[in-house]
């Protein structure tokens, strides 16, 4: 069973004794060279979006941090007319590549950067929780592993996003991070933006049940809304244990669910109260909240979806992808400590607009730490149980709300106590 202890102890030798990945206390930290590998660098894409702010600067509490940061190299497969490869390169002078391993050694024939920076952008839709041709990041990673292997060192590499389509790749990342102490980070920007109102849930608190919002098609919204969910209940009461069992449901059955009582109305309501994105005609009908109960939602939604979830320690979870009436990833759960009863607990995960997209200065931020230091306070195993919970969805798709076991999804850890999110 994989477990963060195993991860850390597996990586905390190579993060200690690399002198690229030494962390410099000085008041100039030491100028960090990156490679760049993406299928694409268009506009308004997560590429363009974290590295700009690698390169420009970025605020993080308060203040415009500038990393310091030099792009070395890139490697670029696809180009198109929006493409922005080559007026980054003119203007930062950095090369371009033609392969991973000519980006990694900037065309020498050594590893000659500090760190990697992984993106996909690949929108081609799952089938049965594959692609029919793999233009994930798993096959990126594969290529830059295969590198590290060959030149015998390891460098930080930040995934973009979900890190592969199964969970089965995505394990095959970790191991790989594991033997080659190649110090990770990976994983949606939705669960380190600010939050209206700015909470978590309480460090160790019982949970009976989470309900989570999303928008957006399954394929494009459901990963980051999984991300912002785990991050709340990965703080429960004895950390994360696993998902025992999944259960997908969609169309007209989601509304048939929800009359069953399949989830917490009151949580549901709770939930849309904090969204700040109606669509449609609920804009002028409704209070986000009022939703739940004027049977607006079946007019509104035409294609929901829910992703019901069990966990080993008995807590039960939904996800309900309900495009059509929000544009926002809202939370809300009922929780309780020692000295409290039961309350409910909502928020909103801000998803800043375009063409700003101002919540991944937070992602850039971490990225920052795990170049510089090696390390990183984002747990990896949120984004191995998720990448789990996505894959099962996929393979559930118009199999009638058929409930499945998950004994694949059984993976403990517990979080760092401190909250992770934008809070200035």
């Amino acid at each position: 069973m994989f477990t963060r202890r195993k991860f850390l102890e597996a990586t905390a030798a190579g993060t200690l004794s690399s002198s690229m990945l030494r962390a410099d206390d000085s008041a100039k930290p030491v100028c960090r060279r990156l490679a760049v590998i993406s299928n694409e660098w268009v506009p308004d894409s997560p590429i363009q979006q974290i590295v700009d702010r690698l390169l420009v600067g970025y605020p993080h509490e308060g203040e415009w941090q500038t990393p310091g940061f030099k792009i070395a190299s890139a490697y670029v497969a696809q180009r198109s007319d929006a493409d922005l490869t080559k007026s980054r390169c003119k203007a930062f002078g950095f090369s371009v590549q033609r392969s991973v391993a000519k980006a990694l050694r900037c065309g020498g024939r050594r590893l000659a950067v500090h760190g990697a920076l992984l993106f996909s952008n690949s929108q081609e839709p799952l089938r049965n929780g594959r692609r029919s041709c793999d233009t994930s990041q798993s096959t990126l990673f594969d290529q830059v592993a295969k590198v590290f292997a060959q030149d015998r060192r390891s460098v930080p590499v930040f995934i973009e996003g979900r890190p592969a389509d199964s969970l089965e790749a995505v394990n095959q990342i970790v191991d790989h991070g594991q033997k080659m102490q190649i110090p990770l980070l990976t994983g949606s920007s939705l669960p380190l933006t600010w939050r209206l109102p700015s909470v978590d849930l309480p460090y160790d608190a019982r949970v009976d049940e989470a309900l989570m919002v999303g928008f957006g098609d399954f394929e494009t919204g459901a990963f980051h809304a999984l991300e912002g969910m785990q991050a709340m209940l990965e703080r429960r009461q004895h950390g994360e244990t696993g998902v025992r069992s999944v259960q997908l449901i969609e169309g007209d059955e989601v509304w048939k669910a929800a009359q069953n009582n399949r989830w917490s109305q009151d949580l549901l309501e709770a939930a849309l109260s904090r969204s700040n994105q109606l669509q449609g005609i609920s804009r002028s009908l409704a209070k986000p909240q009022d939703l739940v109960r004027n049977g607006q939602l079946p007019k509104l939604v035409k294609q929901p979806v829910a992703l019901c979830i069990e966990y080993l320690d008995g807590t039960r979870a939904t996800l309900l992808m309900l495009d059509g009436a929000v544009g926002d990833f809202t939370f809300a759960a009922k929780a309780s400590d020692a000295q409290a009863e039961a309350q409910i607990i909502s928020t909103l995960f801000y998803w800043a607009p375009e063409p700003n997209f101002a919540h991944t200065a937070e992602h850039a931020h971490q990225i920052v730490q795990l170049m510089r230091h090696g390390r990183t306070t984002v747990p990896l195993e949120r984004t191995v149980l998720v990448t789990g919970l996505f894959e099962q969805a996929a393979k559930l798709k118009g199999l009638a709300g058929q409930k499945v076991s998950t004994p694949e999804l059984k993976i403990s850890y517990r979080p760092n106590s401190a909250s992770q999110y934008a809070r200035s």
